[in-house]
């Protein structure tokens, strides 16, 4: 049975909406055809087919439908049911925009009406027309322009979950990118890389919007939130449910109010559980001291300063308890490029009576010393205390580097006594104790021969604080005998020791160069006994057998030399065995 239809419609204004005209109304062509497709989404479509022939832009859907064409012609009540969330009314109608549109057919069923942008301004009576039955609705607007409309459906055809082509070619629907954190009033979607800043900060039934209030709201209520919400990109499927709602018609931003404050709640809820979730999946929390593999595992599941602000959170802070054989130094010629590496920060509980300040060698050798069971009363969190109360005498310097600033600086030192607070410690790194120096870095307390067994002890210890100190004063590496190239921790407890035994032990020191030249000379002879030692067995020529025993024997005569000066001087030596 065919339809009875008002002979004619008249435009007109709904009281609600002439209220809020400065807010709702029509929108440029992009924001139209976003309009049409959430239309075409509310009537329950499934497909959405865009045509141009010439100047005539075609939409249309397989939806509903209207079956009253004066409900269109009526800005503000659109005939959507109840189910449908604050309709704006002006889907249709926002192509009456004369900056774009100079005519407008709208069909539906069996009816269609045709105007113009100045028709609809002049609310006089329109005539309603029999059409040929089109199922769901077509809007067919003549364009004063023809634009690149295959991008412009690209970009607003948002995320719904429905058919959109133009010309037959499919338009894909955007997805959402990242991880997602399932919540109570709709999936929130963060990422971290730099390509996420071109998705939305929120969708609104399937079609971007603005939601950074909502962010910066959730941030404010918790200071791991806060880190999440600063660090990653953020965006936020909003469950209309939770009462939260755009500013229509262009959805940029999102009603403040109530809603807006519970959602936020809500959201900041789900991402500290799932930060909270992840790393105590992974992490001892229980724990005085966190274990440094397990913490680098878990570092990078989210952008830095997550971690930090949720191990602050739970009473932790960071501490150089790293050992110090992890430490390495660059020296190059560059002194502007000289770098130092490799310390880990270990989080502490902060009742802990350690240290707490990282990539600082004073600090860090005070904790040394407490691991020795000296305990200075010094060190709280986030804050660097100098070292106090630092006594010696009978200085001995025995390394120095020269600071581009500071001219030559006191590396390292022997002292014949050395105190902390009053209490008797075995090295020190602090500042100036050496008349006529810059600063002094490393101090050994006692007799040159207490201070190499200390130092032989704790080589690599010793020389992790030391790649700290040459990070902090910039030494030119020329004037230590470093060319370019990596020093790892016990490189530079090994040059500390070198230049120890050159300062305190002359005599040891080029018994240790002769040792060295009888070594490398020891080395050219066993290589040569070695290559003739098949020779002679092959070929039994005493002209041979004679030279492979005269190697052999200057083998012993340099095992000898070296062995008596090992043993004199105290070097650290043993021969191979030929």
């Amino acid at each position: 049975m065919t339809a009875l239809h008002p002979m004619s419609v008249t435009p007109r204004l709904s009281s609600g909406l002439l209220r809020q005209l400065p807010t709702r109304f029509f929108g440029g062509l992009p924001a139209t055809i976003q309009e049409l497709l959430q239309n075409a989404l509310r009537a329950g479509a499934t497909t959405v087919e865009f045509t141009l022939e010439r100047h005539v832009l075609r939409v249309r859907d397989d939806g509903r439908g209207l079956h009253d064409p004066q409900l269109l012609m009526t800005a503000g009540e659109s005939g959507w049911d109840e189910n449908v969330i604050n309709p704006a009314g002006l889907g249709a109608l926002s192509v009456l925009n004369p900056d774009f549109a100079s005519h407008v057919r709208y069909t539906s069923g069996s009816w269609a009406v045709e105007l113009t942008p100045e028709d609809f301004a002049s609310g006089r009576p329109l005539p309603v027309q029999t059409a040929a039955f089109t199922p769901g609705f077509e809007v067919a607007v003549t364009l004063k322009q023809v634009h690149d409309l295959k991008a412009m459906i690209a970009q607003r055809r948002g995320y719904a979950p429905i058919t959109v082509r133009f010309q037959g070619e499919e338009i894909p629907a955007r997805v959402p990118h990242g991880r997602v954190i399932d919540t109570p009033v709709g999936p929130l979607w963060f990422a971290r890389d730099a390509s996420f800043h071109d998705h939305p900060t929120g969708i609104w039934e399937s079609f971007p919007t603005g939601a950074s209030q909502v962010y910066a709201r959730a941030a404010a209520l918790d200071p791991v939130v806060r880190a999440f919400v600063g660090k990653h990109h953020l965006c936020w499927q909003i469950d209309p449910a939770c009462g939260v709602r755009p500013i229509l018609p262009d959805r940029t931003q999102l009603i403040e109010d109530q809603a807006l404050d519970r959602a936020a709640q809500v959201l900041s809820d789900s991402i500290l559980a799932l930060v909270t979730g992840t790393y105590s999946a992974e992490l001892d929390l229980g724990a005085l001291q966190l274990d440094d593999k397990a913490v680098d595992r878990v570092k990078e599941t989210f952008t830095p300063g997550v971690l930090e602000a949720f191990l602050h959170s739970r009473g932790f802070t960071r501490s150089v308890l790293s050992a110090p054989a992890d430490a390495s130094v660059s020296l190059y010629c560059d002194t502007d490029d000289n770098t130092a590496w490799g310390w880990r920060d270990t989080w502490i509980q902060v009742s802990q009576p350690a240290l707490y300040a990282a990539r600082d060698p004073e600090q860090a050798a005070l904790h040394h010393l407490r691991t020795l069971g000296v305990q200075p009363a010094l060190g709280c969190a986030d804050e660097r205390a100098p070292v106090p109360e630092v006594t010696a005498s009978a200085a001995q310097v025995f390394f120095t580097l020269n600071d581009h600033w500071c001219g030559m600086i006191a590396a390292a030192a022997v002292c014949e006594n050395l105190t902390l607070q009053g209490q008797p410690v075995p090295f020190l790194m602090t500042g100036t104790v050496v008349e006529g120096f810059a600063g002094t870095a490393l101090v050994l307390r006692g007799t040159p021969e207490e201070a190499e067994r200390y130092l032989r002890q704790h080589l690599t210890t010793l020389g992790g604080l030391m790649v700290m100190e040459l990070s902090h004063h910039n030494p030119n590496p020329d004037d230590i005998g470093v060319g370019e190239g990596d020093l790892s921790a016990a490189d530079v407890g090994a040059m500390l020791l070198d230049a120890f035994i050159g300062h305190f032990f002359p005599d040891r020191a080029e018994a240790q160069k002769h040792v060295i030249a009888l070594q490398e000379e020891r080395a050219r002879l066993y290589a040569a006994a070695q290559a003739m030692t098949p020779v002679v067995a092959r070929y039994p020529d005493a002209t041979y057998a004679a030279c492979l025993k005269e190697l052999r024997a200057q083998i012993s005569t340099h095992d000898a030399k070296i062995a008596a000066l090992t043993a004199e001087h105290r070097l650290d030596w043993r021969p191979c065995e030929p």
